[in-house]
């Protein structure tokens, strides 16, 4: 069943190719969602809008995100999609497509991979966590950064090295923010908005809608399958607030 969503959204994937040796064997996937913020007119297309949006995430991944020995050079960046989805049901209306090539190529550099199976993950708020604030549930989202190389850990516990947590934080702090206000070519009024879209389930479908992005947290702890299913102790997180000013 087809899933409404806000209007004016873009939905925002990003792709690693995961390889053994130099042959391509799995993907990862992750990314977040963005909504068209804008005061004036409309002198331009949605087909230009999500092509220089995805450009300019893949730019700014390579700008912020420099700690590539946080993977191994089996972690490939791929591409960036970004579609502007039809609001009625979801499906995709315009695509924009930015690869990982040539000059723009982003390739982990250690040798020793953790399990593909387990992830990182970064978790984004619409609200201060602590404080009062209604709906909680639907302004809160994660995503699953590829999988890592065994030099991030402290142990064999599976916590993030104290010493590499803060630049992970960081620098997935300073990608998103500046991502956060990604403007359109020269359009001065109307730019990107990062947000969590909340929609429900095919089961249960709800009325959608969209909270802006106020507080990233990234986790102090590998993520595996076994450790959600058995809801071990609470995550101890880093965070960074998203500039909306």
């Amino acid at each position: 069943m087809p899933l409404p969503v806000p209007t004016d959204v873009v939905r925002v994937r990003l792709r690693a190719t995961l390889r053994e040796g130099a042959t391509p064997t799995e993907e990862a996937q992750f990314g977040f969602w963005g909504q068209l913020a804008q005061s004036g007119g409309t002198g331009f297309s949605w087909g230009d809008v999500v092509q220089l949006w995805a450009e300019g995430i893949r730019d700014r991944w390579n700008e912020h995100v420099a700690y590539k020995a946080g993977w191994t050079d089996g972690v490939a960046m791929d591409s960036v999609k970004v579609d502007h989805l039809r609001d009625t049901d979801g499906s995709i209306l315009d695509q924009g497509v930015a690869t990982f090539t040539g000059d723009d190529a982003w390739v982990g550099t250690s040798s020793v991979s953790l399990p593909w199976e387990t992830a990182l993950a970064v978790s984004l708020f619409g609200y201060d966590r602590g404080v009062f604030a209604t709906d909680k549930g639907r302004k809160r989202g994660r995503f699953y950064l590829p999988p890592m190389a065994t030099g991030v850990l402290e142990d064999r516990g599976g916590e993030i090295s104290t010493t590499v947590l803060p630049y992970i934080n960081d620098q997935m702090g300073a990608f998103l923010n500046d991502v956060q206000g990604m403007s359109i070519g020269d359009v001065t009024d109307a730019h990107f908005n990062l947000g969590i879209v909340s929609r429900g389930t095919p089961q249960k479908p709800l009325t959608p809608t969209f909270y802006p992005v106020t507080n990233i947290y990234v986790d102090s702890k590998i993520d595996s399958q076994r450790r959600r299913e058995r809801q071990q102790d609470p995550r101890q997180t880093l965070t960074t607030a998203i500039d909306r000013s």
